[in-house]
């Protein structure tokens, strides 16, 4: 059993909690400290020599971090111990350090999450009040006289509607980013557009 297994029980339970409530938003300053110190944990390590049975019984001698389980380097030689040391030697510490890294991964990747999706929010606010703005009517006219009013997809129907190539320069377009579409082109581009991974 792991010296600290009841610190790594407890930054469990504190991790469940804060992730949770960076996940639902509920997040506050004291909640971003801790988990900017719960991702950036590392062990000090204090090996030891310790016990590993192989499945065909063979008796190894390994160095684990006695904090965090860590396994250090390949086995030792016995030749190289003494017989007080072997003696001595507990057995390999059940837990794994993998499970805090695990952890670390996890909760790495939820407030990436929640935090991408927050900007994302923002960006389509921020990109709705553009879209109502002069300066995107202005551009908008000048994609469609450019199309000649027709569909740059089908070129048999009305352009009625503005795609994005990209949105790399959003606010601040060139004119070759922006397509003049029917609405079935429009409709269907976007669809296909949503559909790649």
């Amino acid at each position: 059993m792991l010296v600290h297994e009841a610190k790594v029980r407890k930054q469990y339970a504190l991790w469940k909690v804060f992730t949770d409530s960076i996940v639902t938003g509920t997040d506050d300053a004291r909640t971003r400290i801790f988990v900017e110190e719960f991702l950036d944990v590392k062990c000090d390590h204090e090996y030891q020599i310790v016990t590993h049975v192989l499945s065909n019984g063979t008796v190894t001698y390994r160095n684990q971090c006695r904090l965090c389980g860590d396994v250090s380097g390949n086995s030792i030689a016995h030749s190289k111990l003494s017989n007080d040391q072997r003696d001595k030697a507990p057995a390999r510490l059940s837990v794994d350090y993998k499970v805090i890294r695990d952890l670390q991964h996890e909760t790495r990747t939820k407030i990436y999450d929640r935090l991408k999706e927050r900007q994302t929010a923002g960006f389509w606010a921020e990109y709705s009040r553009y879209l109502q703005s002069p300066a995107w009517a202005a551009r908008r006219l000048k994609v469609f006289t450019r199309a000649g009013w027709m569909c740059e997809g089908c070129g048999i129907e009305k352009a009625t509607e503005i795609h994005h190539l990209t949105y790399t320069h959003v606010y601040n377009e060139f004119l070759f980013e922006l397509v003049a579409l029917c609405h079935e082109c429009h409709a269907r581009l976007t669809a296909e557009k949503q559909a790649r991974p």
